[in-house]
């Protein structure tokens, strides 16, 4: 574990800013444990359309199961959130 779980949690954050709603919805921690390690949480878009497909892109790339998937750096995340916001 390393820099990349707190781009996960921020993925996290985004994703309840954006939706409403966690990622995964669980009865308990174990549950909810192996859904964080063997689902894809549902694209944003799919719960409020009005989303820009950029947003949910930097959303969805934080979540990324594969921490090598995910931003190498926060400030990687801050760079696409500029360019999304046009600053």
């Amino acid at each position: 574990m390393d820099h990349r779980a707190d781009l996960y949690a921020l993925g996290v954050v985004l994703y309840e800013l954006l939706t409403g709603r966690r990622p995964f919805r669980a009865a308990g921690v174990g549950e909810l444990r192996e859904q964080n390690l063997r689902e894809d949480p549902k694209p944003p878009r799919s719960i409020e359309p009005d989303i820009p497909e950029d947003l949910e892109r930097v959303c969805l790339r934080c979540l990324a199961k594969r921490p090598e998937d995910r931003y190498p750096r926060a400030d990687d995340v801050a760079l696409d959130l500029r360019a999304y916001l046009g600053a």
